[in-house]
């Protein structure tokens, strides 16, 4: 593997991690202040970063020679080659999208299993519990990130496969 693929692969990789970082820890957070109320100014201003963070990740998914060959990341190196034993950039990809899935489901699924402790607990005790409020916009938002991580895991040659062949 040269030093221009691995930088390739580093940069897509990174550029999926970022969507779905801002898809959901960025959009639930934004979308939560909407329940206090509604600000124009706010909505088009989180509109326009939601299309950069967009078109950020597309521009780094099918343009990843451009970035290098603007950043000379592929520049003075002793070697133009990068020895991974086995590893090509297939498996590399396959890699992080199971590591990326894995971490979207751990962070998720503690919190995702407390709410609905907390939802179980609220229907069945008999007794008021202090301080028990119970966050559905979150709840809602740690499952779906669950069932994106299940996705990304049971999906992950596909994946590998679309981003190692652009």
């Amino acid at each position: 593997m040269t030093k221009k693929d691995f930088f390739r692969l580093l940069i897509k990789v990174f550029g999926l991690y970022n969507l779905v970082t801002v898809l959901f820890y960025f959009v639930p957070q934004v979308f939560s202040t909407y329940l206090y109320g509604f600000d124009l100014s706010y909505f088009l201003m989180v509109l326009g970063s939601l299309l950069l963070i967009i078109a950020l990740f597309l521009f780094s998914v099918f343009n990843t020679d451009l970035i290098i060959k603007i950043l000379k990341l592929d520049k003075n190196f002793d070697d133009d080659k990068i020895i991974f034993g086995n590893l090509n950039s297939y498996s590399i990809i396959l890699i992080s999208v199971s590591m990326i899935s894995l971490l979207l489901i751990a962070n998720s699924l503690p919190s995702f299993l407390f709410s609905i402790l907390n939802i179980f607990k609220k229907e069945v005790s008999t007794y008021v519990i202090a301080n028990n409020e119970i966050d559905y916009l979150a709840l809602i938002t740690d499952g779906l990130s669950i069932v994106l991580g299940y996705l990304f895991l049971t999906n992950n040659k596909r994946i590998a496969k679309f981003l190692d062949k652009n």
